[in-house]
């Protein structure tokens, strides 16, 4: 962090002496150095309790203590009742939007993988990532001919998508057709 606090600080003085005419003083711009550094990383680690008048006279002799990250625990796969069978599908993008993958794994109560399926799919973004998932879900479930012996429950971990199942009328436009043809293909297997 201090190296972009001493970079941002000299760049800004740059900027006025050569487009303000303003001279350099070498003791302000430390002074802003150590000022942006200490509100910088104030912001960054809430908990460091140190004020502006202690950090500025002896920078060197601050720390931060360290803080164990919370590390989620995984919830573990819970099976669905006898005579369902439960794909679990997922869809992962490379940033906003950018190469993205599906894959999904289809399991009975036992926990007996039936089927399992990754594909590239290109580019997409997230939202459409999770949706075309669940569609190849279910025209695989069609396609491998275990419709009517068993009922298919689809997990997704996408909040929106499961959303806007629930309620179809509040899905964007952009998703719209998407999310109905993939509840219109989930109804047909009842």
């Amino acid at each position: 962090m201090a190296f972009f606090a001493i970079t941002w600080s000299i760049w800004l003085n740059r900027n006025d002496v050569i487009f303000r005419g303003n001279g350099l003083d070498e003791n302000q711009l430390f002074e802003i150095v150590l000022l942006r550094l200490r509100w910088w990383s104030r912001a960054k680690w809430s908990q460091w309790s140190m004020s502006i008048e202690d950090f500025m006279p002896n920078p060197e002799c601050c720390g931060v203590a360290r803080v164990e990250k919370r590390i989620c625990k995984k919830d573990e796969w819970e099976a669905p009742l006898a005579g369902i069978v439960k794909f679990n599908t997922d869809g992962a993008v490379k940033g906003g939007f950018g190469s993205a993958g599906v894959g999904g794994v289809l399991r009975d109560h036992s926990g007996n993988v039936l089927l399992k399926f990754s594909n590239s799919i290109g580019f997409a973004d997230p939202a459409s990532a999770e949706l075309l998932v669940i569609k190849k879900a279910l025209s695989l479930f069609v396609a491998y001919g275990l419709v009517g012996d068993v009922n298919l429950q689809v997990e997704t971990d996408c909040n929106n998508v499961v959303a806007w199942f629930r309620q179809p009328s509040k899905t964007p436009n952009v998703f719209k057709d998407l999310v109905l043809e993939c509840l219109t293909m989930h109804k047909e297997l009842r």
